[in-house]
């Protein structure tokens, strides 16, 4: 990396920390320290103790010190030292640690810091000291606004002789005048009480702001942030000695200014008593080891913890740190059984925001690690969940929770929720009543069919977007008021994904709302990973992108259950009020004011609010039905005007009939079907045709039976499918790994190839259509040459599936497993006779393709929660 100029130095970030002990009322600047460049930071940290201003001053009252910070990506300081006073008796033991992370993104703006830091100045006996710490840092943004959220605590001991006190001030701003400013001040003792009796006082603050970044005349945009803590103690006249005081600062803050990940603080490994990762996981075993951040972890001696619990970083990375071991001799533990017990509970947010449990054991679960003697000091200590034959499930529910706390912290960083708000979630794995939301214990409830790693093992995988992702969005979207189905008027007795057949479109909003919030999150979180993420997949349903389901939608399982899809048109409705794509039209059958025939309306999609946006904007808005929503974009002042004005004149009349917010809705045809079934203009859109419905809570959206892709690798190496899928929106690919001798089903949706309601009881129409949308699934493998089928031809064998499973593809892999490595997949039968294979000839390309496009599907971002009502 080059090195860093004065002018590069000018326009990244400063960090200057500042520690000096002496008069509490002195306010002597400190003396500078060295500043150095470095690719990310200069820092540094000096400061000065023990000169008090009553004469006379003895020789070494006054000592000094100077400490200079590394630079680089991380840097840290710190101070252990006691300095005499002049008072007789009296000394003040100070003690700072600071450490601050940037991240920067290329063009040398900010994306991410986070500062960490705790001061303590203790007195004993008598005179006055100061202990203290100041961050300053100034720092080009790219981004609009910047968030900054966190925590801040002081605290104050002391007697009616010495008082003790807690100071910390932060200021963060992108103008003149800051936009956040936290002052925060206690004080212990010296108030009031007896002579040796402690009076304690403790306050603490959370930090959540977002702070407009305004650009300056030249374009750029500079934010500055400057954090003050103190920790002083003093008396005014000598004491026996045993009096004393003491006062604590503490504060962690995270400024977030977009283009780069949140780094977490990281102890220096030398602290460490015993650090290593904690993962989800053992690769070998069960093909998976991500890191677990913000978990839990503590150290037992003996069977008793000692200590406080550490929690782990964003890399996973815990840290039990050598103050709280048991020694009789430097970095000499003392005897005894000493273990450490891994938690998955957010252990970033106090209340914590959620933890995942199992049915079995309704409580954060844990992991225990026994530590060995060579472990001690050891900087790759790891922690993986690996299954226990008391809990063969633990690396299942491990995985689920790295999947929840990924979706909760972007769902805090983006959407700004404060944490508290979203507190007090659950999540429970192998559930035997199925996977849904309950809100009135706020569980996000995952049945035992939903629950194994197979089941969000690559991305044509159901989970965990139509899981865990779709049932903490319902805790989020209940949270927000969006369509609450238990408290809104409109939203009761409202048969889960019943469709048309509810009075109103609240359980569907609900429902897309679940829906479109792991799409948009999915985009984030999985950018960049290899494999077909990070599209606008909905689970294995397909692309919110598609324009494939409408209001009326149903589709015909192969158990002849009729399964009503509305819930999937509002998700793709949403998703266009979101996306930028001008490209994209649909023609819609029109009926004219005048009467006369029947029009052929185009409809454009001139809408791009994105998909952030688009969340807040609900949260903002609340509504309860599809109908609120229309009503509050097209009229709210929030949308730009000129997509909310009608300028699109369709009829001849030479009046302007629609807006390219009406051009939405009409695409997904949320509308009155009226009395011929076409639009009729000037008609009011945002309505669907009400039904009557009965129920009850809600569950996911189930796949539809039968459509399922069935792979299976007859070889004695690995085999790799590629699945690939064309619609309306576009092309998109994935690939599924199935073990030797296995076979893995994947549940896969192409969507309705029909665009007009369907009579009851009149079966799929013929395919060939000249209406009828058009998508395409392929599949490859070892051996498998590419092959396609169409929507229609996949849907009729789908109808006509035996045992589940529409298309199987057979093929032989080669590819060398790790040693003990296992892959989804369950075994395959030896004689085959429990394969449904495809054994017409005609039908085979057909198998080969479904199974592609099943598989490819499959990735796509799941569904909501329930079954249609039974």
């Amino acid at each position: 990396m080059r090195p860093v100029s004065q002018i590069d130095r000018a326009w990244r970030f400063s960090l200057g920390a500042v520690l000096f002990a002496s008069w509490v009322a002195l306010g002597e600047p400190a003396r500078g320290g060295g500043e150095a460049g470095g690719p990310f930071m200069s820092a540094f940290s000096t400061g000065e103790a023990g000169c008090s201003g009553n004469p006379p001053l003895g020789p070494g009252d006054c000592r000094d010190w100077e400490d200079t910070l590394a630079t680089g990506a991380a840097s840290t300081w710190e101070l252990d030292r006691e300095v005499g006073l002049t008072v007789s008796g009296g000394s003040m033991a100070a003690k700072g640690v600071a450490h601050a992370v940037e991240l920067d993104n290329a063009d040398g703006t900010l994306g991410s810091l986070t500062f960490t830091a705790t001061m303590e100045g203790t007195l004993t006996g008598g005179g006055n000291g100061v202990a203290r710490i100041e961050f300053t840092a100034n720092f080009p943004v790219a981004s609009e606004s910047i968030s900054v959220v966190g925590t801040a605590s002081v605290e104050g001991h002391g007697t009616a002789i010495i008082g003790g006190s807690g100071d910390i001030n932060v200021t963060v701003g992108c103008a003149e005048e800051p936009a956040l400013e936290l002052k925060l001040q206690v004080l212990g003792g010296a108030h009031g009480g007896e002579a040796g009796r402690l009076n304690d006082d403790a306050k603490s603050q959370s930090i959540n702001q977002t702070i407009t970044a305004e650009a300056q005349s030249n374009g750029v945009r500079f934010c500055s942030v400057r954090v003050f803590l103190d920790g002083t103690a003093g008396t005014n006249r000598a004491n026996p000695g045993s009096e004393h005081g003491s006062g604590k600062a503490e504060i962690s803050l995270t400024i977030l200014a977009g283009g780069a990940a949140a780094p977490s603080a990281s102890p220096d490994p030398g602290e460490c008593a015993l650090s290593g990762i904690v993962r989800d996981g053992d690769v070998v075993l069960v093909d998976h080891e991500n890191p677990l951040a913000d978990i839990r972890v503590e150290l037992l001696r003996n069977g008793a913890v000692i200590g406080s619990p550490a929690a782990t970083g964003a890399d996973g990375r815990y840290c039990i740190p050598w103050s709280i071991v048991p020694q009789p001799g430097p970095h000499t533990p003392e005897p005894g059984s000493y273990e450490l017990r891994a938690t998955l509970i957010d252990a970033a947010h106090e209340p914590p925001v959620f933890h995942t449990e199992h049915q079995d054991l309704q409580q954060p679960i844990s992991a225990l690690f026994d530590v060995d003697a060579g472990d001690w000091g050891v900087a790759a200590v790891e922690l993986p969940f690996a299954n226990t034959d008391e809990k063969p499930w633990l690396s299942d529910v491990a995985n689920i929770h790295w999947q929840s706390s990924r979706f909760v912290n972007w769902i805090i960083e983006t959407l700004l929720i404060p944490p508290a708000d979203l507190a007090g979630l659950k999540v429970r794995a192998y559930d035997p009543d199925g996977t849904f939301y309950s809100v009135e214990d706020k569980v996000a409830h995952l049945s035992a069919d939903d629950s194994p790693f197979d089941t969000r093992s690559n991305a044509a995988s159901e989970n965990p977007e139509n899981g865990e992702w779709h049932e903490i969005s319902h805790h989020l979207g209940i949270l927000l008021g969006i369509a609450p189905f238990g408290r809104a008027a409109a939203c009761r007795g409202r048969t889960s994904h019943g469709g048309w057949t509810n009075p109103s479109t609240c359980d569907s909003l609900g429902e897309a709302y679940a829906m479109l919030v792991p799409v948009v999150a999915s985009l984030d979180l999985d950018a960049g990973r290899e494999g077909g993420y990070a599209t606008p997949d909905y689970s294995l349903f397909g692309s919110a992108d598609d324009n494939n389901y409408r209001p009326w939608t149903s589709e015909e399982a192969s158990t002849g259950e009729l399964y009503y899809r509305e819930d999937l048109g509002v998700l793709q409705l949403l998703w266009d009020l979101a996306d930028d794509t001008p490209a994209e039209t649909a023609i819609t059958i029109a009926r004219p004011r005048s009467g006369s025939s029947v029009i052929a309306v185009s409809a454009h999609d001139r809408v791009a609010l994105g998909g952030t946006n688009l969340l807040n904007l609900l949260a903002t808005l609340q509504p309860e039905t599809v109908a609120d929503l229309y009503e509050f974009v097209t009229t709210n002042a929030a949308i730009d005007p000129s997509v909310r004005t009608p300028t699109a004149e369709i009829d001849g009349d030479g009046s302007a009939d629609l807006s390219a917010i009406d051009e939405i809705f009409l695409m997904h045809d949320v509308r009155p079907l009226g009395s011929t079934g076409t639009y009729e203009v000037g008609s009011q859109l945002g309505h669907t045709p009400p039904g009557a419905g009965n129920l009850t809570d809600r569950r996911k959206t189930v796949p539809l039976p039968g459509a399922v892709v069935q792979l299976v690798n007859t070889g004695t190496g690995r085999a790799t499918f590629t699945i690939g899928i064309t619609s309306e929106s576009g092309s998109r690919s994935f690939t599924v790994r199935v073990a030797p001798g296995a076979s893995l089903n994947l549940p896969l949706s192409l969507g309705p190839y029909w665009t007009q309601p369907l009579a009851a009881g009149a079966g799929l129409p013929a395919c060939g259509a000249e209406t009828a949308r058009v998508a395409t699934l392929a599949v490859s493998g070892p051996g498998v040459s590419n092959e396609s089928v169409d929507a229609c031809a996949y849907a009729h064998l789908v109808r006509a599936a035996k045992g589940g499973v529409a298309l199987t593809v057979l093929a032989a892999g080669s590819e060398p497993l790790p040693s003990g490595a296992a892959v989804p997949g369950t075994p395959a039968p030896s004689d085959g006779s429990a394969i449904p294979v495809v054994v017409l000839v005609s039908l085979v390309v057909v198998v080969v393709l479904v199974v592609g496009g099943l598989a490819w599907f499959m990735r796509r971002r799941g569904a909501t929660g329930a079954p249609p009502a039974r």
